[in-house]
């Protein structure tokens, strides 16, 4: 069949080879030029097929994380955890009061005001003022109770100076709660307008 083809194409029996070598050589050089121009497509293709598979390899451990951080999510939103008005706040701060029992630290004085922080900040907050005298280990306890027991409550400022006695620490503490503020309509700064 190639002899018939060289044949009609009048290539002379002598030349053949020549031409069978040309032949290769130009199929050869051919398939070479298109895999350099394929190469970079060919990269880049595996290059992706390989970030492919290190996303899949790591979205286990995603959806892992995703699980933790939905669950820490719906315990912070808890009815528990979260304060819904000031009524809820003042409570809290009972509770706080009711800390220092068990720590045996004793408290002289304590008043709960309800504050009003900026306009712009979408909460109000309780602030509860303490004072009260212990030593290390009483105010050490106090404060683990309540970071363990009311975690939706911060020491807004601590101060301590020691007593005349110089045997037990003086306390000043301010705990702060802070709730979502209510929703109040805006009045209206328009007068009606008086029709003849």
């Amino acid at each position: 069949m190639i002899v018939r083809l060289f044949n009609m194409l009048g290539v002379k029996p002598h030349e053949r080879r020549s031409v069978i070598l040309l032949l290769i050589a130009f199929f050869f050089i051919g398939n070479v030029g298109w895999l350099f121009f394929e190469i970079p497509e060919i990269t880049s293709a595996l290059d992706e097929l390989r970030n492919k598979s290190q996303e899949n390899a790591l979205l286990p451990q995603h959806e892992k994380n995703r699980a933790i951080l939905t669950q820490e999510v719906d315990d912070l939103r808890g009815d528990s955890k979260m304060l819904k008005d000031g009524t809820q706040a003042l409570k809290l701060m009972g509770l706080v009061e009711s800390e220092a029992r068990p720590s045996r630290l004793l408290i002289t004085s304590s008043r709960s005001v309800r504050g009003t922080t900026s306009k712009k900040s979408e909460f109000d907050e309780v602030k509860q003022n303490i004072q009260g005298s212990g030593n290390t280990v009483q105010l050490v306890d106090f404060l683990k109770r309540v970071s363990d027991n009311h975690p939706m409550v911060r020491v807004s400022d601590l101060t301590i100076q020691p007593n005349a006695d110089l045997k037990s620490l003086k306390v000043t503490l301010v705990f702060v709660a802070s709730f979502p503020k209510e929703n109040k309509k805006p009045v209206s700064k328009k007068t009606a307008k008086k029709g003849n």
